[in-house]
């Protein structure tokens, strides 16, 4: 909840979340939720699969998330 947050760093969340567009972040947010699901099915989390997704969130990141249109 941002309005819980320090303002510098709900500042520093909303800045670093303004590189992605709203597709990637529905995009990452729903692999995150896969991974989720399937862990609480199985009883057991993968964790190559966890850390293949957060090697892509850190990655695009990193690279500044895609050029915009």
């Amino acid at each position: 909840k941002l309005s819980a947050m320090h303002p510098f760093r709900a500042y520093n969340l909303l800045r670093a979340a303004s590189r992605y567009t709203q597709d990637e972040l529905l995009r990452c947010l729903r692999a995150l939720h896969g991974l989720d699901v399937s862990g609480k099915t199985a009883g057991t989390l993968d964790l190559n699969s966890l850390e293949g997704a957060l090697l892509d969130l850190c990655g695009r990141a990193r690279e500044g998330g895609a050029p915009r249109a």
